[in-house]
């Protein structure tokens, strides 16, 4: 029998100690390996289930380990199941339900679609192979084979022994537990930030010699940008070379990520979250992963949760590491994250798993499945997010565009001294700072120079905290609202961006709002639209390339400019004024739509 309950919350919650699932139980198995519809590899190993809360799903996750325990000669693996990790050689592999993420509906593939994104990024992921897993003959569902990331990872990644490492990792309820070697190194680094002034001279340098710091900065954006809230004091894991190495971080289960749970307590997997502030135990959104329970379920920033962002919070008041996190903020949102890579390494993993994910959901298409589009919409939006709360948090100032690339593949480039790893920069930069660039030629190429297309700048018009006025009430307004010279006088002043809160029994987001739209007393009745007025000036639209307007929307609108619709979204088109519906399901989509040069009128 397999002692799996029929419901339950999580493991800790029942009471349930003596399910066979819940024991560290290692069985004899054969593991056999079919590619292309051809066995490629029989194995005798060694099986456990593994995971936190997903165990008590009907198919477990499994881990399996080769060597002499099971009778066999062979303590690796014959074949490589990751072809983004040529070379390596594997001792134990980890087949993985999907974690949090193990409902269809959830995108079972969500952290192996994420990590997949880091692949870019000087970060130790996990590689990602899904497959059809099988059980004794019987179709169990889709899975992700996945590298373990204890210290066979490091073995196969790097090539120690255990005897030349040490590995770390970071336990939710105990803290940083030694899995291999000891915990030295690791408190060395966190006494000296500690008691070290942030603004001594040496401060970063000192930093940079315990741990990768390139790797560390890459490893907290890649966190920050997936908004993985199930993190920092949980679900990392940190090894390093004893050999005067230097400290690296794995990524691991990063299932919460774009947005798996609600925006409010506790998960706050929320697309405006200032994740600065999370990783460093600022602000008012904690949870069990950066801060202390108390009065259960309450948790705040204390003693007792220090140690779950101490590195990134010492590091955070430091000048030296500000302006490189600042620097590879920059370049990883106009590159890793950017909306065609986001949206080209999800289609191209679609292609591979959609077939499998339709049989084993008995019909589903992924592509159009309501939580795989709500997680693409999630990272899709993200980047304008972190954009914003970055330049908040260090006073930036305003943000200039700025693109580079090379008519030549293979192109890199070293932005401020930090790597850029793509060959097209498409993003933004800090207006009136200086950059410093150089190309990296691909071999058999020499740069002859540099070509500045045009001088144009970016000049905002109006940004996110630009005053506005609306209308919001149950009846429409005046039909000449929409011209230049209207009275809006009597009309709400507002600052954007503007929304609702969401409220809940335990708390209230206002889910990066400025202003809160109060839509009545009925809240199953709510006042169907809203209405914007703004004003903006051009002296001489001759000295402007072209006008974007980008537009931040729940669920349609219909765009006016003195007094002429210039486009709708989700706005049927014979509906007359006062009459519009949206069709639903759009929440704070971003839209950029350019505007006619002759929609542009000088003045006013």
């Amino acid at each position: 029998e397999n002692g799996l309950p029929t419901e339950q919350k999580c493991l800790t919650d029942v009471g349930i100690t003596k399910a066979n699932f819940l024991q560290d139980w290692k069985r004899p198995v054969v593991f056999e390996y079919i590619k292309d519809g051809k066995s490629v590899m029989t194995h005798e190993m060694e099986a456990a289930v593994i995971g936190g809360c997903s165990r008590k799903n009907e198919v477990q996750s499994l881990k399996f380990k080769a060597g002499k325990k099971v009778g066999s000669t062979k303590e690796y693996l014959e074949v490589n199941p990751f072809e983004d990790r040529p070379g390596n050689k594997y001792s134990s592999l980890h087949l993985r339900n999907g974690g949090n993420a193990y409902e269809a509906s959830q995108v079972r593939i969500r952290d192996g679609y994420m990590q997949s994104l880091s692949k870019v990024m000087n970060i130790d992921y996990q590689a990602f192979q899904p497959v059809a897993y099988y059980l004794n003959g019987k179709y169990k569902g889709l899975m992700g084979l996945r590298e373990r990331t204890n210290k066979d990872y490091v073995e196969a990644n790097y090539g120690l022994d255990e005897e030349d490492m040490e590995h770390m990792e970071l336990v939710n309820e105990s803290g940083v537990e030694a899995k291999v070697g000891t915990l030295d190194w690791y408190k060395a680094l966190v006494s000296f930030l500690e008691n070290n002034s942030p603004g001594a001279a040496n401060y970063f340098e000192t930093a940079c010699k315990y741990m990768d710091m390139d790797e560390y900065i890459d490893f907290q954006l890649f966190e920050h940008f997936i908004v993985n809230t199930d993190w920092p004091g949980n679900n990392a894991k940190i090894w390093r070379d004893k050999k005067n190495g230097k400290l690296r971080w794995i990524i691991y289960d990063t299932d919460f990520g774009l947005g798996l749970y609600t925006a409010g307590w506790p998960n706050y997997c929320d697309v405006n979250l200032n994740s600065i502030e999370w990783a460093a135990g600022l602000g008012d959104n904690v949870n069990w992963a950066n801060g202390t329970e108390y009065e259960g379920p309450k948790y705040t920033f204390d003693e007792h949760s220090k140690w779950k962002v101490t590195i990134f919070a010492h590091l955070l008041q430091n000048p030296q590491f500000q302006e490189k996190f600042i620097n590879k903020t920059l370049i990883h949102l106009a590159t890793t994250f950017s909306n065609e890579r986001v949206q080209a390494v999800w289609d191209s993993l679609v292609q591979v798993v959609e077939g499998e994910y339709c049989a084993f959901t008995k019909g589903t298409n992924l592509a159009e499945m309501d939580g795989a589009k709500n997680m693409i919409n999630f990272a899709l939006q993200r980047p304008e997010k972190m954009y914003d709360y970055t330049a908040d948090y260090f006073d930036l100032g305003d943000y200039v565009n700025l693109e580079y690339s090379s008519d030549v593949d293979g192109v890199k480039y070293i932005m401020n001294g930090d790597f850029v790893n793509s060959s097209v920069y498409k993003g933004r930069y800090i207006s009136g700072n200086p950059i410093k660039l150089e190309a990296v030629a691909p071999q058999g190429y020499k740069f002859k120079y540099w070509e500045m297309k045009d001088s144009l700048s970016y000049v905002e018009l109006m940004g996110n905290k630009t005053p506005w006025k609306y209308f919001y009430q149950s009846e429409s307004p005046e039909s000449a609202w929409k011209t230049v010279g209207f009275d809006d006088s009597d009309w709400m002043d507002g600052v954007g961006k503007m929304g609702y809160s969401i409220e809940t029994e335990e708390s209230k987001s206002n889910l990066g709002y400025n202003t809160i739209l109060d839509f009545g007393e009925n809240s199953e009745n709510k006042y169907m639209r809203a209405y914007f007025r703004n004003v903006f000036t051009v002296q001489d639209k001759s000295e402007f390339k072209e006008f974007i307007a980008k537009i931040v929307y729940d669920d349609g609108y219909i765009f006016y400019l003195n007094g002429k619709e210039i486009c709708r979204q989700k706005v049927a088109n014979d509906l007359k004024e006062g009459e519009e519906y949206a069709k639903p399901d759009s929440e704070d989509a971003v839209e950029e739509v350019t505007i006619s040069m002759d929609d542009i009128v000088e003045g006013e």
